[in-house]
């Protein structure tokens, strides 16, 4: 694939979901992690598995005055 410097190293979260109001069984949810101040990453092995978590800081959400920025 090569290396674009553009892409930070990131965590990807592969998850399976459905919903009642759609006629599909189930649907597949691609996620880039970026660890940032938020998310502080935890690397543990269970089962002979490495499961990667990510522990919430409660410190960070922006305040009542500032802007949030949503995901398309």
């Amino acid at each position: 694939m090569g290396h674009d410097a553009r892409i930070k190293p990131a965590s990807l979260a592969v998850c399976l979901y459905s919903a009642s109001n759609y006629s599909e069984k189930n649907f597949l949810a691609l996620v880039k992690i970026d660890p940032t101040e938020a998310l502080i990453e935890k690397v543990e092995t269970q089962d002979g598995k490495r499961v990667v978590n990510f522990e919430v800081r409660n410190d960070v959400m922006p305040t009542a005055r500032e802007k949030l920025q949503k995901g398309r």
